[in-house]
């Protein structure tokens, strides 16, 4: 018999997620239960731990292009208006872009 949950291995933004908490501190077992349900809340995995198609996609991204859609979406603008820094983890609004 297949089993018919989804498991944190198979899912990238899943496992970044619980690896971050980790590194917190937090024990694994809280870690696992803490990640899964800020992803659940966040759309990005379902109640059965699988991938939406929304954290699929998160998932596949790179840091840089995480922060840029952090940026675009908080700030506004397109992402080619942003440059990623990667000391420290955030997209800046290009200068001289007539704002």
């Amino acid at each position: 018999m297949s089993d018919t949950r989804g498991s944190r291995e198979q899912s990238k933004i899943w496992n970044r997620l619980y690896q971050q908490i980790l590194d917190r501190g937090v024990a694994p077992q809280q870690a696992e239960d803490l990640s899964k349900n800020l992803l659940i809340d966040r759309g990005h995995l379902d109640r059965e731990g699988f991938d939406t198609p929304a954290g699929k996609l998160r998932g596949e991204m790179s840091p840089g292009e995480r922060a840029i859609e952090r940026a675009t979406t908080y700030y506004g603008g397109s992402s080619s208006d942003y440059t990623y820094n990667e000391i420290t983890n955030y997209a800046t609004k290009n200068k001289n872009r007539g704002y």
